[in-house]
């Protein structure tokens, strides 16, 4: 009888285990990945985003001088 019941106890435990869903959570991590990459890229555009702009403005000048 005790032999029984740790049996149904391990083969439910084991059920449990493998047939788990983890999907909902993985997507989730993927969206938090997503969002702070996202939140990293709008961060630097917004901080760089003049002198980079700056100095495109300047090196199209200089590549217009050498090739016309």
């Amino acid at each position: 009888m005790i032999n029984n019941v740790l049996l149904r106890m391990i083969v439910g435990f084991q059920t449990r285990v493998t047939e788990r869903e983890d999907r909902g959570a993985t997507a989730v991590e993927y969206g938090l990945i997503v969002g702070l990459v996202s939140l990293a890229i709008v961060t630097a555009i917004t901080a760089f985003g003049t002198s980079l702009s700056d100095m495109f403005d300047r090196l199209s000048t200089e590549v217009g001088k050498v090739a016309p």
